[in-house]
C-alpha cells in the first residue's frame, strides 16, 4: 500500500479497500471513532462506501442508529439494492433488444463488476450499452415507454452531440446507450481504431444478439474512458481499483505486444504505465511504499485519483493539466510553461474542449481574446490556486 505522510484518512480508506480486495476483513478495529468518522466521509465522497465497509462489518457490535456508522452501513446495504435492480433492469432493457434484433454490448461496470471478488463491492451510478444504431429509434420508443427521460431535454427528441443517448428514470436509474465509443474531438486515433469495434466483437454464445470486447479491447477502452476523465475533470479510486481487478483477472493472458503498440499511437504511454504501477502498488497489501518513492508522475496521479471524488472537480483537472504537459515533456514544467500553455493551448485542446473553433480557426484570435478577459475577471484566487497545482515554485 502507498502511505500518503498527511493523509491518515485516505491512507485508512485504501487500507479498507485493500482489505476486502483480498477477500479478508478486521478482527478489531485499530482505528479510533474519529479517524472513522472522517473516513466515511471520504468513501462517501469518493464512491466507495460499500467495499471499505465490508472490511469493517464483521469487527463491529450493535450499531446505534443515530451514529455515522449506521448510515456507512445503509449505504453499503444500498449499493446492494442499487446493484440488484440495476441488474434487472439492464435485463429487461437487453431482453427487448433481443426480441427486436439490436445487437448491443454492455460495458464498463456493469462488466467489471463481475471480476471483483464479491460484485457488491463495486458501486454502480450508472449503466453503458453500445447499442446497433440501426435500432436506436426502437430503443428510445422502449426506453420513453418504459418511464425514461432522455436527457439533456425531456421532450424526448435526440441531441447528438456526444457519444451516447442519455436515459434517466427514478429513483436512481441513469442508463446510457452508445452510439459509439470515443468522440473524435477528444482522440481522432482513439475514434478511428474504436468506431468499428463491431468487427472485432465476440458474440455472447448464451444469447443471439449479445456481444463482447477482446480482453485486450477491453483494456483499451478502459484506459482511453479513463484518461478521458482524467484530463477533464479527473478520475476517482473506483478508475484505480478497476485497473487494479481487471489487471489482477486478465493480466497474465494479455496480448500485451498488441496493447503496448495500440497505446502508443494513442500517446498514453505514460499515462498507462503510471496508471499500472500506482494502481498495484495501491491495493497491494504485502508492502507498504512510501509516498517518496513513487516518481513524480506516479505521485500526481496517485494523488489526483484520491483527490477527484468520484467523477472529479475543477482542482483535479487543473492538477491534472499540469500531469499532461509533464508527460509531454522531457523536463518538469515550470509555472511560467504552464501559464504560458494554459493562456496559448495546443490543437488538441482546441478539438477537445472547443471543437468550433478547432474547426473555423478564423475565430481563434477573438476567441483567445474573449479567454483573457474572463481569466482577467475569474478571480484573483482561483487563478492562484491553479497554478499552484503545478507544484514548481522557484520559476
Amino acid at each position: 500500500m502507498i502511505k500518503r505522510d498527511l493523509d491518515k484518512t485516505a491512507n485508512i480508506a485504501m487500507q479498507l479497500a485493500s482489505l476486502s480486495l483480498a477477500g479478508k476483513k478486521l478482527e478489531q478495529i485499530p482505528y479510533s471513532d474519529k479517524d472513522l468518522e472522517a473516513v466515511f466521509e471520504y468513501v462517501k465522497i469518493s464512491g466507495i462506501s460499500a467495499i471499505t465497509f465490508m472490511a469493517l462489518e464483521d469487527a463491529l457490535d450493535v450499531i446505534d442508529e443515530n451514529s455515522y456508522m449506521f448510515d456507512w452501513k445503509k449505504l453499503r446495504l444500498n449499493s446492494i439494492r442499487r446493484n440488484l435492480l440495476f441488474d434487472q433492469e439492464r435485463n429487461a432493457i437487453t431482453n427487448f433488444f433481443e426480441q427486436n434484433g439490436i445487437w448491443y454490448l454492455p460495458l464498463k461496470g456493469s462488466v467489471i463488476k463481475d471480476m471483483y471478488p464479491n460484485p457488491e463491492m463495486r458501486e454502480m451510478n450508472d449503466n453503458d450499452i453500445l447499442i446497433d444504431l440501426d435500432g436506436r429509434e426502437k430503443a428510445k420508443e422502449f426506453m420513453l415507454e418504459r418511464g425514461y427521460e432522455l436527457k439533456p431535454n425531456d421532450k424526448g427528441e435526440f441531441d447528438d452531440k456526444g457519444n451516447s443517448d442519455e436515459y434517466i428514470k427514478k429513483p436512481f436509474f441513469y442508463f446510457e446507450l452508445h452510439k459509439f465509443l470515443i468522440e473524435e474531438r477528444y482522440s481522432p486515433e482513439q475514434d478511428k481504431y474504436f468506431r468499428h469495434i463491431k468487427d472485432r466483437l465476440i458474440k455472447d454464445a448464451d444469447q443471439a444478439f449479445a456481444y463482447h470486447m477482446t480482453d485486450e479491447d477491453f483494456y483499451l477502452y478502459m484506459l482511453c474512458h479513463a484518461h478521458k476523465h482524467f484530463s477533464r475533470n479527473g478520475m476517482g479510486i473506483r478508475f484505480l481499483m478497476d485497473e487494479y481487478v481487471f489487471l489482477k483477472e486478465k493480466g497474465e493472458t494479455l496480448d500485451n505486444d498488441y496493447i503496448n503498440k495500440k497505446i502508443s499511437e494513442f500517446g498514453l504511454e505514460q499515462f498507462d504505465k503510471d496508471l499500472r504501477k500506482v494502481s498495484h502498488m495501491a491495493f497491494d497489501l504485502d508492502k507498504d511504499y512510501n509516498e517518496s518513492e513513487l516518481s513524480d508522475s506516479e505521485k500526481a496521479l496517485y494523488d489526483s485519483c484520491l483527490g477527484a471524488g468520484i467523477f472529479g472537480n475543477i482542482e483535479t483537472r487543473w492538477k491534472n493539466e499540469a500531469y499532461e504537459m509533464n508527460a509531454r515533456s522531457t523536463d518538469a514544467i515550470t509555472k511560467k510553461e504552464y501559464i504560458k500553455n494554459r493562456l496559448f493551448p495546443d490543437e488538441n485542446w482546441y478539438r477537445m474542449y472547443h471543437p468550433f473553433v478547432h474547426k473555423h480557426k478564423i475565430v481563434k484570435p477573438f476567441f483567445t481574446v474573449y479567454r483573457l478577459t474572463v481569466l482577467a475577471f475569474r478571480g484573483r484566487k482561483n487563478v492562484k490556486k491553479e497554478i499552484d497545482q503545478v507544484g514548481e515554485k522557484d520559476a
